[in-house]
């Protein structure tokens, strides 16, 4: 993922009014009020590994020591963080995400240049008709404007929300897929509900 320091070049977060905070297990992310999104800290793959995105210059940035902002992405109205991915939705309906997608968390597959999960992708889902977007730790969720939620992701207990999948470590949702058990009935309570772990 792009990130630059500010608005300009002057190395310090430019004043600005924030909305919305969102943060996963190394990673922060927050909005500002005219849709623009600052990050910092990393993302961690399952090997340790970390990276949070590429300089300008296209040099690699491990770690991001403080809030930087992410280019390519605008026009944002809200955030949601997994463990070490982010997805962001826009004033369009359309998903974006970048980070980690070693559980598809991202809900594509990767070939090629595509292969960097750090590049900022689109995430095709319900016709770029979004209006709410939720995440667990490695599994994402979605709402339409027909009230329809898709989940996609880790799927081992079914927290993705395809119980036909479930049932060992490594199943997974690659992409996303319509929840026929909640269909027509999507909104953020919903999304709570599924994403937020009981005691």
């Amino acid at each position: 993922m792009d990130a630059e320091s500010g608005e300009e070049e002057d190395g310090e977060l430019n004043p600005s009014i924030f909305v919305q905070v969102a943060a996963g297990d190394s990673c922060s992310f927050a909005l500002t009020e005219t849709g623009l999104v600052y990050g910092w800290g990393t993302f961690r793959d399952s090997k340790g590994d970390e990276r949070f995105g590429y300089e300008a210059d296209g040099r690699m940035i491990t770690k991001q020591d403080k809030p930087s902002l992410i280019r390519g992405v605008q026009d944002i109205t809200q955030l949601a963080c997994g463990v070490g991915h982010v997805l962001a939705l826009d004033t369009s309906g359309n998903i974006w995400g970048w980070g980690n997608n070693e559980q598809n968390q991202l809900g594509r597959r990767l070939f090629g240049r595509d292969q960097d999960s750090l590049i900022l992708h689109q995430i095709r889902v319900c016709r770029n008709n979004a209006k709410y977007i939720a995440s667990g730790e490695y599994h994402s969720f979605a709402i339409d404007k027909k009230d329809n939620v898709w989940g996609w992701g880790l799927n081992s207990f079914g927290e993705a929300g395809d119980p036909g999948t479930a049932g060992t470590n490594s199943a997974v949702l690659p992409y996303p897929m319509k929840i026929r058990t909640l269909a027509g009935k999507g909104s953020p309570a919903s999304m709570a509900a599924l994403t937020i772990p009981l005691p």
